[in-house]
């Protein structure tokens, strides 16, 4: 299974739930690089282009997430590197 980040947001420690407390850090970061990407006018930004022909919603969608994943494995990188939690 692919690392989610945990928890996007700290819950009060008396606080319990069922599986995952609100969203997680991938699907904040992907929220995040989605407003990015549609604020974007692709005429401008070469990396944003669509060669494949796919609909606008889904490679914006699919960009969205590959950047959620990569800040993931930066955040991973950053801790191995600081030894400590990103």
């Amino acid at each position: 299974m692919k690392n989610d980040g945990g928890s996007a947001f700290p819950v009060h420690p008396g606080i319990t739930c069922d599986g995952q407390c609100g969203m997680t850090v991938r699907q904040f970061y992907k929220g995040q690089a989605l407003a990015g990407l549609v604020g974007t006018d692709p005429r401008e930004s070469p990396q944003l282009s669509n060669p494949d022909g796919r609909k606008y919603s889904d490679w914006i969608a699919a960009d969205a997430a590959a950047l959620a994943d990569a800040m993931i494995a930066e955040d991973e990188a950053f801790a191995a590197r600081e030894g400590k939690d990103g």
